[in-house]
């Protein structure tokens, strides 16, 4: 009996041993969303030889790496981790992405697991588009402030403008460029005074214009000035 159980221990203590030499991790691109620009990867299957406490992975494109930016993974209630890639970072370009994960340890390590590129491909049919909204005429500035926001389908857009008119033959027209912020989005500034300071109800297109000069209408508005 007692040589039974002393293999029964080597045999647990080798089991032990080739358990904790399992390192694995499945990494799966899980969905692009095409309408939000953002990739989501899924990292699951997790087994390491130490507890795991957390998720990340460096993300560019090119090879110099300029544009890297690192996103940290969200644990789910099965113990996989979500890594979600806003597009927005690198402008919506389409294209090849580095995408190189690694796993955190309790120790204060890291172990990468899985390094990959995808393709992301521009998609030609997406009609061009923009959430376009006016604020409220501002008295004392003489102006009210344009803000076009949701940008869809205008990456080779070089230019962003619209036009403004109160007349019904468009006989006040005038043209406005839009400046590009930080965040992605655009803002035109429309002066009461090009309109002699009229109370009407103002017509407003927005267009983008690519680099040989076509402009598409990719939204508009109305706004009051009184």
């Amino acid at each position: 009996m007692e040589e039974a159980n002393v293999g029964l221990a080597q045999k647990s203590e080798l089991m032990d041993r080739l358990n904790s030499d399992i390192k694995k991790a499945d990494v799966s691109s899980l969905n692009f969303d095409s309408e939000h620009q953002i990739l989501t990867l899924q990292v699951s299957d997790i087994q390491w030889d130490q507890a795991v406490t957390g998720v990340s992975c460096d993300v560019w494109t090119g090879e110099e790496k300029q544009n890297l930016r690192t996103y940290q993974g969200q644990l789910q209630e099965m113990g996989s981790y979500m890594l979600k890639i806003p597009l927005g970072d690198f402008e919506n370009q389409p294209g090849i992405y580095s995408v190189s994960v690694r796993l955190e340890l309790e120790d204060g390590s890291v172990a990468a697991i899985g390094d990959d590129k995808i393709e992301i491909r521009q998609e030609r049919d997406r009609t061009p588009s923009a959430s376009v909204v006016a604020t409220p005429y501002d008295f004392l500035s003489g102006k009210l402030i344009l803000q076009i926001t949701n940008l869809q389908g205008c990456e080779e857009a070089v230019q962003i403008h619209c036009s403004v008119w109160s007349a019904v033959d468009r006989s006040d027209l005038q043209w406005y460029d839009a400046v590009k912020m930080e965040d992605g989005s655009y803002q035109a500034e429309i002066f009461g005074e090009d309109f002699g300071y009229r109370h009407a109800a103002y017509t407003i297109h927005v267009y983008a214009v690519d680099s040989a000069g076509n402009e598409t209408m990719i939204g508009g508005c109305y706004a009051e000035m009184n």
